[in-house]
């Protein structure tokens, strides 16, 4: 974690659940959330920026406070991308619904819950969670990280992708 950027930007999380939960999310209610890969999208603009918002994802433990929290009480952390950023886009749509909808779109995502991570989303996203049957997620994540650096999506420059169970990293 010594590596993540002080700075404010977008990130996500690769999620793997082993077996099936119910769980209650906040005003969400209760969802059964199964087995497979789940992909959270989220932003840190305030103090300490992505290490502080992303360390304390990784750290676990904490009060509940985002709905992300409660699928990380039975979920594992298996990877995350991050895009450094001050910017939201040429378009002004925030980095993580442009992630989001990205993800979305593709043949084998589905929204296991509608609002989760964006109850406060003025773009239009269905979800910032996406659910992939168990594959290999990091293609679309680092896909989408050279899609950002081409498109000048960000003024602070940095990209990256880690897998925290193999230990490979991916900086662009």
């Amino acid at each position: 974690m010594d590596d993540l950027p002080i700075h404010p930007g977008t990130y996500a999380l690769i999620i793997r659940l082993s077996d099936t939960f119910p769980l209650v999310v906040g005003k969400l209610g209760r969802s059964v959330f199964s087995s497979g890969i789940y992909v959270y999208l989220g932003s840190a603009h305030g103090p300490g920026g992505i290490k502080a918002r992303l360390g304390r994802h990784l750290r676990g433990g904490g009060r509940i406070h985002w709905h992300i929290d409660y699928l990380l009480e039975v979920g594992e952390v298996q990877a995350y991308g991050v895009i450094g950023s001050k910017l939201s886009s040429p378009a002004q749509i925030p980095l993580e619904c442009q992630w989001a909808q990205y993800l979305t779109n593709q043949d084998s995502a589905e929204i296991p819950v509608p609002g989760f991570g964006a109850s406060d989303c003025k773009a239009g996203c269905q979800s910032h969670l996406i659910q992939f049957p168990v594959m290999d997620i990091s293609d679309y994540l680092s896909e989408f990280i050279e899609m950002a650096c081409s498109a000048r999506w960000s003024e602070a420059g940095v990209y990256m992708y880690r897998d925290l169970l193999s230990g490979q990293a991916l900086s662009l």
